[in-house]
């Protein structure tokens, strides 16, 4: 009976060495991916999307949602967003440089109704030994990425939704909030793009980031922090499709 409990033991401690093995190598390669100026280095993730609508070919007109992390771990965002039929394209540790090079592969073939961006954060945090860039660094790719939105999607209307708040990154929300600021000029001079702030919901009484919608990381959101931030996302995006939605339409 000891020795039976012995192999078992030993059994549970290989498994959890391989499952910490296999942990400490999937962060090690997205800190890689995430330190890279090459965009190159999502080819894969990317490929596996277009698999995906390979085998099961997304409807047109759909609300698209692209972006990083944010939008990757949204793993409610069928049902939060109803009655929209929802395609979602996110990759964990993107920046902006990585959506704009890959507009014709994630937004192109969609054909996509209106699009929803969440993108940024990983610009601004050294986050995986990423090396943080300044707003000036990052305007220039913000105009990039929305140029190639709309020459991408001319009939669709783009929500930029603001960088949300979290206790991990706490210390940069005074960044964070000069950045919310800029793109919120940024749509406002833009025909047809939006800016969607649906952070409100996410603070609590003493004006900081509510822990009971964070996952354990204190970074993204949790379940019920994607139903308070989802809601946000969709009542604005809702009351704008109220309206013609492209420069086409006036």
């Amino acid at each position: 009976m000891r020795m039976k409990s012995i192999r078992v033991a030993i059994i549970l401690s290989l498994i959890l060495v391989m499952i910490l093995t296999y942990l400490f190598l999937q962060i090690r390669e997205q800190g890689l991916k995430m330190r890279s100026d090459d965009p190159r280095v999502w080819d894969s993730v990317i490929a596996e999307f277009e698999a995906q609508d390979a085998s099961e070919p997304p409807s047109a007109n759909a609300l698209l949602l692209i972006g990083d992390a944010g939008i990757r771990l949204w793993d409610s965002v069928a049902d939060d967003m109803q009655p929209f039929n929802v395609v979602a394209r996110g990759f964990g540790g993107a920046k902006i440089i990585d959506l704009s090079y890959y507009v014709n592969r994630i937004v192109s073939p969609y054909q996509p109704k209106a699009i929803v961006v969440y993108i940024g954060s990983n610009d601004f945090t050294a986050a995986y030994g990423n090396t943080p860039k300044s707003l000036e660094q990052a305007k220039p790719l913000y105009l990039q990425l929305v140029d190639r939105l709309e020459e991408a999607a001319p009939d669709a209307a783009i929500f930029i939704v603001a960088l949300k708040p979290s206790t991990h990154f706490w210390a940069l929300w005074p960044e964070f909030t000069v950045v919310n600021q800029y793109l919120q000029q940024l749509a406002a001079g833009r025909e047809g793009v939006f800016f969607i702030d649906a952070n409100a919901g996410l603070f609590t009484e003493q004006a900081e980031p509510n822990p009971d919608l964070l996952l354990f990381d204190g970074m993204h959101n949790n379940d019920e922090g994607y139903a308070v931030w989802g809601a946000a996302i969709k009542s604005v995006v809702l009351e704008a499709i109220k309206y013609p939605l492209s420069k086409k339409n006036g």
